[in-house]
This record gives structure tokens, sequence and C-alpha cells, in this order.
């Protein structure tokens, strides 16, 4: 989409966008740490953190999806369970994804070390972990409110006897960044783009997704961010990155 969307404003506009698709994340960074991209968009959250860091590229737009501007991880349980909060689930087995900025929002919520409260696992990725928890494979999982928002208008079953047991704060979501080199009126212009992205010819396929998730554009600026950078920072600063590593290191035995 994002490919899509930029091909059709240079059109509009008569520019000749160099377009890259990155199948490694860290060549990406390094790219845009080195000041070679100059609009960029990134999906996992490690990576725009990274970007945000080192400030060689700001974000100056995002995207609401359900009309959101922010999502938020949540320990989810089934109904007639009683964990009524995060020590009910002391001892229990919990499944989540493998991002490191996940580990370091769970262990924020908690206050502790994951392994020392739950049996921390793996699933291969959202939508496999409400599965696993539908079926009783698992006790609660931790993934975002977006997960179930989508599986509620996709397929309803599986969430319905899905409850939150602990939540954390509204986290933005990705960032589209710009460098300095962008001008303020080609900023505007890819902003007014997207902000009218129904009418655009070029877009019409994806239309009927972005309906469905009710996914708009709107403006933001590196302020937005800031909660979520001190996060991780201080996640490594206690060397929380290091019992990520070891915590992947003992899953894969």
């Amino acid at each position: 989409m994002f490919t899509d969307w930029v091909k059709a404003l240079g059109e509009k506009e008569g520019i000749n966008f160099e377009i890259k698709n990155y199948n490694d994340p860290q060549k990406f960074i390094d790219d845009a740490n080195k000041g070679l991209i100059d609009i960029a968009a990134a999906i996992q959250e490690e990576d725009y953190y990274s970007i945000l860091k080192k400030k060689k590229l700001t974000p100056f737009m995002s995207v609401k999806v359900f009309e959101k501007k922010e999502f938020i991880y949540c320990l989810y349980a089934k109904k007639g369970k009683d964990y009524k909060n995060i020590s009910d689930l002391r001892g229990k087995h919990v499944l989540t994804t493998k991002e490191m900025s996940k580990y370091f929002i769970l262990r924020k919520l908690i206050g502790k070390n994951p392994e020392e409260m739950f049996v921390l696992g793996i699933s291969p990725n959202a939508l496999s972990a409400i599965y696993a928890l539908g079926l009783d494979d698992t006790d609660a999982v931790f993934t975002a409110d977006m997960t179930l928002d989508y599986f509620k208008i996709t397929n309803p079953g599986p969430v319905r006897k899905i409850v939150p047991v602990a939540c954390t704060g509204g986290i933005r979501y990705l960032p589209i960044f710009k460098s300095s080199k962008v001008s303020d009126s080609l900023a505007r212009k890819f902003v007014d783009f997207a902000l009218n992205i129904e009418n655009v010819a070029e877009m019409k396929k994806y239309i009927p997704l972005m309906k469905q998730v009710k996914f708009s554009f709107y403006t933001v600026t590196e302020d937005d961010y800031k909660s979520f950078v001190s996060l991780l920072d201080e996640g490594k600063k206690l060397g929380w990155n290091k019992d990520f590593d070891n915590w992947l290191k003992y899953q894969k035995k």
C-alpha cells in the first residue's frame, strides 16, 4: 500500500520517486540513519524506535486503525477463569510474540521479569495466540487490542469469551518519517494526498480493507512518540534487552 501511495503521488506531482522495499531490517535502519532515505515507513516497533533515536528522520504522519490513534497491549484470558488481576496469572502459561519492544512493555506493565511471573512462551503471530487461547492451549495472551478488534469484524467466535486482565497505556501507531531534505511544501503534498486517499484512483483497491478496519492518516510530531522511546530507553538502561535475549535462547532449546 505504501509503495502504491508514493507512486501515485509521484505521478500526480511529476516526481520520479526511487522506491526501495527492504527485506533486511538492519539495512533499512542503517540507510535511514545515514540519511539515505527521504520518506520511510517501518512496521516493527524496534525499527522505528532506532530511527526515532538517531533523529535523522522525523515523524510527520501516522495512521488511525478502528478510528483510534493509539493501541494498547493487554493480558487477555478467557471468561470464567477467575483471573481478575496480574497476580492471578502467577505461574500460568502466557503466549506473546518475540518482539523486544513488546517484552519491555509487558515487563513494565507487570513490574518484574515476566519469567518470574509466568511461563512465557512464543506464538508465531498474534492471531495464532488468540486461537491458542480459545482452544485452552494457553492460560493468557499478551497482545494488542487491535488484534481483538480485527477478530470482532472478521471472525468473532474466538474472542467472544476473551476479557482483558491488565492493560498498558496507549501507544501510537507506526510513524511515517521524512528527512530534512523533504521540503515543507512536499511534506504537505504527502499529507494532503494521504488525507484524501479515498479519492485517488490508484488506491481504490485498498479502500474496502481501509473501510473495514476504519483506517485513515493524520499528522504527528516527534513528541507523540516520546513516551514510547522513553520506555525502551529505560528497558535498555536496566538490561532488559539481555533478559530478552536469554528468554529467546531458552525458547529455542
